[in-house]
């Protein structure tokens, strides 16, 4: 994420608010007395979607330069 910004990437919009909830996921999941509440599984579902159109973005900028 902070080499995306560095780089003035053009996925880093796409990819910084995704990469920040899914680290409060994970932190959330790894870490005990944080796990009181379930899963919101369909932000967790949402975030998946987003994760799926941001490998399709990188896969058309790799594609394209190869």
């Amino acid at each position: 994420m902070d080499e995306l910004i560095a780089r003035n990437s053009a996925v880093a919009a796409q990819a910084v608010p995704l990469a920040k909830a899914l680290a409060e996921v994970y932190f959330l999941d790894r870490y005990p007395g944080f796990d009181l509440d379930d899963p919101d599984w369909p932000a967790l579902r949402l975030r998946l979607q987003e994760v799926s159109e941001l490998l399709e973005a990188v896969k058309a900028r790799v594609t394209a330069k190869t």
